[in-house]
C-alpha cells in the first residue's frame, strides 16, 4: 500500500482546493501510485527526482522516495505551480 508524506505547505493547498477537485487529485494519486499510470511525467532541471501529475488544471508536484512512499511537495493550479 503506497504511502504519501505530505508537505505543510502542500497540504494546505490542498484544503484550499475545491472539495471536488481536491478528491480527484488525491484519486489520481493513488492510482499512480499502485498502478504506475496517469498522466505522470518527470520535470525537468533540478532535482531531477520530481514528477508532475496534470489532474484537469491541477497539479501535484512530488517525488518516490522508495517503492511504495512518496513525498507530496507542491499542489496548486496550473497557472501558480510552477513559479
Amino acid at each position: 500500500m503506497p504511502y504519501f508524506d505530505w508537505m505543510p505547505a502542500a497540504r494546505q493547498s490542498l484544503r484550499a482546493i475545491d472539495r471536488l477537485q481536491a478528491q480527484q487529485l488525491l484519486i489520481a494519486l493513488s492510482e499512480y501510485a499502485t498502478s504506475q499510470q496517469g498522466d505522470v511525467l518527470p520535470m525537468r532541471g533540478n532535482p531531477p527526482d520530481r514528477l508532475r501529475l496534470r489532474c484537469g488544471d491541477y497539479r501535484v508536484i512530488f517525488r518516490q522516495i522508495s517503492r511504495d512512499s512518496y513525498q507530496v511537495l507542491k499542489v496548486g493550479h496550473r497557472r501558480d505551480i510552477y513559479r
